[in-house]
């Protein structure tokens, strides 16, 4: 099976994407399911990021300052998107920051398809009490660096895309975990 795809993750100062703004941009092309190119940066959102969020997310005030502002990043993350498929773990807080910032600045949104691996993973794995993406990997046995962070954000879910994926096609639906599946 061919993956080509590109994964997405913002870090934001909270959760309106109206209101609070973008902090970290991760975007991951994949092709055959390895990374070609990437799009990662801190931005400076021009306000202070809350200090419990600097304490959950690891992005610090003095970490962002001086860096690009979104209206300096956005067309260049739109032509870095094309027109591939996206996919992120919870696409509408993504999607809904990264179509707020387009529109305001390039009077736009964009149109790319998307697949969320929330939905998918709630649709394709029975019995898990969370679908964060924490929970999902660690039931899939999918390692992390540093979660909160939007390049791990988007490595872990385009893991998880391509693992429920080649287990949907192996038939192997719902999925467990792979000690599970061994003894089959």
């Amino acid at each position: 099976m061919s993956y080509c795809f590109t994964a997405i993750d913002f870090e934001t100062t909270g959760l309106n994407p109206y209101s609070d703004r973008i902090t970290e941009i991760a975007a991951l092309r994949y092709r055959r399911g390895r990374i070609v190119a990437e799009f990662v940066t801190l931005i400076d959102p021009q306000r202070n990021i809350p200090e419990f969020l600097e304490r959950k997310i690891g992005i610090t005030n003095d970490m962002v300052r001086g860096r690009p502002i979104i209206e300096d990043k956005i067309e260049e993350l739109c032509e870095f998107l094309g027109d591939d498929l996206l996919v992120a773990h919870n696409t509408k807080f993504d999607l809904g920051f990264l179509n707020a910032n387009v529109e305001r600045v390039l009077g736009k949104t964009i149109g790319n398809e998307t697949v969320c691996t929330l939905d998918l993973a709630g649709r394709n794995i029975e019995n898990l009490g969370s679908y964060a993406l924490q929970s999902v990997c660690d039931y899939l046995g999918i390692h992390r660096d540093k979660a909160h962070r939007a390049k791990d954000d988007a490595m872990a879910a385009a893991e998880l895309y391509m693992r429920i994926m080649r287990e949907k096609k192996a038939g192997r639906v719902p999925i467990v975990r792979l000690e599970q599946a061994v003894s089959f």
